[in-house]
C-alpha cells in the first residue's frame, strides 16, 4: 500500500516537472517583470513586458541605440587575445578623454549595457568621453584559435594577478597609442583588483599610461565578505585541490550553458532561485531591487572564470590580506617569491589618484573592507575619495537609483580629468555652503527658559541662542578662554581611550604651587561636554579656576574616533565589555598617564557620575593596590552600585534582560547610541516642540526629575550630546545586579561562570577591598541612585573603616548634577569636598 502511494505521488511530481519544462520551451511575448510574483503569469500580467535587449550581443546593443563603434583585438605579452569595443561619441566632440572600462569576475562587456539606452557607457559617450570596453582574458568565446585550449590547465593558469601585469599594460598601451592621451581606468569588482595589481607591480608603466583609477565595488581587502563568498572562502584550498584532481580548471560558461541559465532565470519559479542566489552572492539592497533585471543579468552572466581566480579570491577572504597567489607548495612559493608564504601587495606603491565607490549592502565588497583600503591610501598620501551608496555589488549598473550614482561617477571622472578646475569648484562650493549655513543659523534661537516656550522658539522673549549646543569640547573650552589638550591612549586590551585636558597659560602663570589633578568620568551615554554643559559655570571650569588640573575622560567606544586594534565598531566583538572592563583597563591606563604627565607630584582625585561611580568602585576593588597608589579619593555624584530600590519600572524591565539582549543581538544592535544617525534623530526630536516635552518627561520617568528643579534651556544642549555610544552589555550587567540584589560581576551563565569564575554564580564585588575615601552626593528625587541603596553601600564602607560623607539635595534627580536649578550650592559643595581631599594629599610613590 505504501509503495503504491509513493509511486502515485512520484508520478504526479514527475508529470508536473515535465509540464513545467515544456512550458519553458514555449516562446514568451514578455520576458521581464517588475515584481517577482508577476513572473508566475508573465504573459498576462500588466507588470510584465518585453525587453528586446535580452539576448543581444554587445555589438547589437550598441548599434541598436545609434552609436558608432569599433572592434579591436589586443594581444597581451603572454599571448592572450583581448577583445575591446570602442564607443565613439555622438556628433563632433573635441573633448575625447579616453576611458577604459573593465568588468568584474564573470563579467562581460554586455554588463555595462544592462540599462539599455540609459546605460552608463552611452551617458559617457554623450558627454564626449572616448569609451573603451574591455573583456577579460578567457571570458569571450569568439576567438577560434583559443577554443582548443580552454580545457587545458596551462590556458586557465591565471588569476587577476596576470590580468594586472599583462592585460592592463597591453590594453593601456593600445589605447594611449591611438588616442595620444592618458587613460582613466574604471573597474568593477575584479576589474578594480587588477588595476591595483597593475599600479603596484607595474608602477612606472601605470603612471605613464593612467590619470587615475575609478573603482566600483572594489575588491582588495576581503575580510568582511558575506554570503556565498564568505562560505566558500575558507574552503578555497579544498576546492582548488579537488577541481585540479578532476581536471576542472574553469567555471566555463559556453553559449549553451548560458542559454539554459538565461531560460531558467526568466521563468517562474526558476527566477526566484536565480534572484535569491544573486542576493546570496552579491547582497540585496531594499531600495535598489530590480526584478526586471534578473533575466538580463543572467543572460550575460557568468562568463568563464578560471578556478585559480576563484582560489585567489578565496585566499584573500581566508587570510584577510591583499596578497599574491599561494601555490600551496613551498618549493613553488620559494621559486616565485623567495619565501614560503606569498607576500602582500605593497599598497604604498600606488601613487595614482583613486576614486572608491562602495555599497552598504554589498556582500562581496564590504564597505568595511573598502574603508581599510581607503585609509591605507590616505595614509600613503594618495589623492582618494570615497562615495557610499545603498548598493549591493552589481547595483552600480543595474540598481533602481542608478542616476544618482551616475552623477557621482561623472564628478569623480571629471576630478581626475581636470583636477585643478575641480579643486577651485570644490572650494567655491564649500565656501557657498558655509556662507549659506552661517546666514541661516547665526543668532537663531535654539533654547528657551521654559519648555512651553519652545512652541514659539524664534519669537518668544524667553528663548535665545546658545552657541554651546552641538559644540565640541575644544570649541567650548576656547569660547570661555581656556586652552585645550587632547591625549589618546591605548589600553592593555587594545582599546583607544581619550583624555581632554583643560588649561590656560595665563591662569597657570598666576597659580602658585602645583595643581591638583582631577579626573572627571561621566555615566551611561555621557559626553565630555556634560562637565561644561552650563558654560562658564560648568564644574570643570570651576575646578580649574580653583587651582585644579582638570582631565575629562572618554572611555572605550564612547567617541567617534574610538578604535580597537582588532575589531571595528560594527563587529559585535568590539562591544563585548561592560563597566567592569572599563574599570580594570581604561581607568588604570588613564591614571598612569596623568601621573606621568604631572610628574607624580600628587595623587589624583576621581570625580564620577552614575556609571562613572560604578567604574570607580570596581577599580578600587579589583585593582586595589593600583587605585590606592594613584588615587587620593573618590567623589561620587548619583552613585550606582546596589539597585534594590530603583524605580519599579526599571526593575520590571530588568527581569526581561535576557530576552531584550537576545533581540538586540539578533538585530545587530550592540550599543546605545549606535549607529550615529540615531543620535542625530534623538537630537532632532528632543530639541523641538512638542516632542521636547516628551523627551523631558521620559527622562524624568526613568531617572527622576522635576520641571521646577531643571533648567529647560539646558535640555536641548543635553540631547545634542546624548547618548554617546555605550555597550548594551553594560545595561545587561546592571539588569543582573537589579535581579540578583547584589553588586556582582557579570553573569556569563552556568558554563561561562565555571570557566571564568570557577563557580556556578558570579561572585559579588568585594566592597571590603575599598580603602579610599568615598564622598556621596545624592538627590531625593533620584529614581536610579536612591538614598536607601547608597546607605547600604555607605554602611559597608563605614563598617570597614573607610572615610565617607554624604550630601543630599532636596528634589534633585539623577542628571540634575548637570541640569539642576540649585546648581551653585551643589558645585560649591563638590569643591569643598575636593579641597578636603587636596589638603591631605601626597605624591605618588
Amino acid at each position: 500500500m505504501q509503495r503504491s502511494k509513493l509511486f502515485k505521488w512520484s508520478t504526479v511530481i514527475i508529470i508536473c516537472i515535465i509540464a513545467r519544462l515544456i512550458l519553458l520551451w514555449i516562446p514568451q511575448k514578455n520576458n521581464v517583470c517588475s515584481t517577482l510574483s508577476a513572473y508566475f503569469n508573465i504573459n498576462n500580467n500588466e507588470n510584465c513586458w518585453h525587453n528586446p535587449d535580452k539576448g543581444l550581443s554587445v555589438v547589437e546593443i550598441i548599434s541598436k541605440y545609434g552609436y558608432k563603434f569599433e572592434e579591436h583585438i589586443v594581444t597581451s605579452e603572454d599571448g592572450y587575445r583581448l577583445f575591446v569595443y570602442r564607443i565613439l561619441p555622438k556628433g563632433n566632440s573635441s573633448f575625447n578623454q579616453p576611458l577604459l572600462l573593465m568588468p568584474g569576475m564573470g563579467g562581460s562587456p554586455e554588463f555595462w549595457l544592462l540599462q539599455g539606452a540609459e546605460s552608463i557607457i552611452f551617458l559617457l559617450a554623450d558627454k564626449g568621453y572616448d569609451v573603451w570596453l574591455s573583456a577579460v582574458r578567457g571570458t569571450v568565446d569568439y576567438d577560434e584559435e583559443l577554443k582548443k585550449f580552454k580545457d587545458e590547465e596551462d590556458y586557465w593558469n591565471f588569476s587577476f594577478h596576470e590580468i594586472g601585469i599583462y592585460d592592463l599594460p597591453a590594453l593601456t598601451d593600445y589605447v594611449t597609442k591611438r588616442t595620444k592621451s592618458k587613460v582613466i581606468f574604471v573597474g568593477h569588482s575584479m576589474g578594480s583588483t587588477a588595476s591595483y595589481v597593475y599600479a603596484i607591480e607595474k608602477k612606472t608603466h601605470a603612471e605613464r599610461n593612467l590619470k587615475g583609477l575609478v573603482s566600483l565595488g572594489p575588491a582588495a581587502y576581503m575580510g568582511h565578505t558575506q554570503g556565498f563568498f564568505k562560505f566558500i572562502g575558507p574552503k578555497n584550498e579544498w576546492v582548488w585541490d579537488f577541481t585540479k584532481k578532476i581536471g576542472c580548471y574553469a567555471v566555463s560558461n559556453t553559449y549553451t550553458k548560458r542559454w539554459i541559465t538565461s531560460l531558467l532565470c526568466s521563468q517562474y519559479p526558476g527566477v526566484l532561485g536565480c534572484y535569491y542566489f544573486y542576493g546570496y552572492m552579491s547582497g540585496l539592497s531594499p531600495s535598489e531591487e530590480r526584478p526586471d533585471m534578473v533575466p538580463l543579468f543572467f543572460s550575460v552572466m557568468p562568463s568563464p572564470i578560471s578556478m585559480r581566480t576563484l582560489a585567489h579570491f578565496g585566499q584573500l577572504i581566508e587570510t584577510t590580506r591583499f596578497q599574491k597567489f599561494d601555490y600551496r607548495d613551498d618549493q613553488i612559493n620559494l621559486e616565485k617569491y623567495g619565501s614560503l608564504k606569498p607576500p602582500d601587495y605593497n599598497i604604498s606603491q600606488i601613487s595614482l589618484p583613486v576614486q572608491l565607490f562602495t555599497g552598504t549592502y554589498d556582500f562581496s565588497s564590504s564597505d568595511k573592507d573598502v574603508d581599510i583600503l581607503y585609509q591605507q591610501l590616505k595614509k600613503n598620501g594618495v589623492k582618494t575619495s570615497k562615495y557610499v551608496f545603498p548598493f549591493a555589488h552589481a547595483d552600480y549598473l543595474m540598481g533602481r537609483n542608478y542616476k544618482e550614482f551616475y552623477k557621482s561617477l561623472l564628478r569623480a571622472i571629471r576630478e581626475l580629468h581636470s583636477k585643478h578646475k575641480m579643486k577651485l569648484v570644490t572650494r567655491l562650493t564649500v565656501l557657498y555652503v558655509v556662507v549659506k549655513y552661517v546666514s541661516c543659523t547665526e543668532n537663531k534661537n535654539n533654547v528657551c527658559t521654559n519648555l512651553l516656550d519652545y512652541k514659539n522658539l524664534q519669537t518668544s522673549k524667553n528663548c535665545y541662542y546658545n552657541p554651546n549646543l552641538k559644540a565640541s569640547t575644544k570649541e567650548i573650552f576656547q569660547r570661555y578662554g581656556y586652552t585645550y589638550e587632547v591625549h589618546y591612549l591605548k589600553t592593555q586590551d587594545g582599546y583607544m581611550v581619550k583624555l581632554e585636558r583643560l588649561g590656560t597659560d595665563e591662569i597657570n602663570k598666576k597659580w602658585k604651587g602645583d595643581r591638583q589633578p582631577v579626573l572627571l568620568q561621566g555615566g551611561v551615554g555621557a559626553a565630555p561636554q556634560f562637565w561644561i554643559l552650563r558654560g562658564e559655570d560648568g564644574l570643570a571650569f570651576q575646578l580649574f579656576d580653583s587651582g585644579y588640573d582638570v582631565w575629562i575622560s572618554s572611555i572605550r567606544g564612547s567617541f567617534p574616533e574610538a578604535k580597537n586594534e582588532k575589531y571595528e565598531k560594527r563587529d559585535p566583538r568590539y562591544w563585548d565589555y561592560t563597566f567592569h572592563e572599563v574599570a580594570i583597563y581604561d581607568i588604570p591606563k588613564m591614571t598612569e598617564y596623568i601621573a606621568e604627565k604631572t610628574d607624580k607630584k600628587k595623587k589624583i582625585i576621581y570625580v564620577g557620575h552614575s556609571m562613572g561611580t560604578s567604574i570607580s568602585f570596581v577599580y578600587a576593588i579589583e585593582r586595589k593596590e593600583h587605585a590606592e597608589k594613584y588615587l587620593r579619593g573618590i567623589v561620587s555624584l548619583s552613585p550606582v552600585a546596589f539597585l534594590n530600590h530603583a524605580e519599579p519600572a526599571i526593575r520590571l524591565l530588568a527581569k526581561f534582560e535576557s530576552i531584550a539582549f537576545s533581540v538586540l543581538q539578533a538585530l545587530g544592535i550592540y550599543a546605545l547610541g549606535e549607529p550615529p544617525i540615531l543620535r542625530v534623530l534623538i537630537f532632532q526630536i528632543c530639541s523641538h516642540f512638542p516632542t521636547i516635552i516628551i523627551c523631558d518627561a521620559l527622562n524624568g520617568r526613568w531617572i527622576g526629575s522635576l520641571p521646577t528643579k531643571e533648567r529647560a534651556d539646558l535640555v536641548p544642549v543635553f540631547f545634542s550630546f546624548f547618548p554617546q555610544p555605550t555597550s548594551w552589555k553594560s545595561f545587561k550587567h546592571y539588569a543582573q545586579i537589579i535581579n540578583s540584589g547584589q553588586f556582582q560581576k557579570y553573569d556569563f551563565g552556568l558554563t561561562g561562570n565555571m570557566k571564568i569564575y570557577k563557580q556556578v554564580r558570579p561572585p559579588k564585588y568585594n566592597i571590603s577591598n575599598i580603602a579610599l575615601p568615598v564622598h556621596f552626593f545624592l538627590g531625593t528625587n533620584d529614581d536610579l541612585s536612591t538614598i536607601k541603596d547608597n546607605d547600604q553601600l555607605m554602611g559597608i564602607l563605614q563598617k570597614n573603616g573607610v572615610t565617607t560623607s554624604r550630601r543630599i539635595y532636596d528634589e534633585y534627580a539623577h542628571n540634575d548634577v548637570f541640569l539642576g536649578t540649585d546648581y551653585n550650592k551643589f558645585a560649591s559643595d563638590v569643591l569643598n569636598v575636593v579641597d578636603i581631599l587636596r589638603e591631605s594629599n601626597e605624591p605618588i610613590k
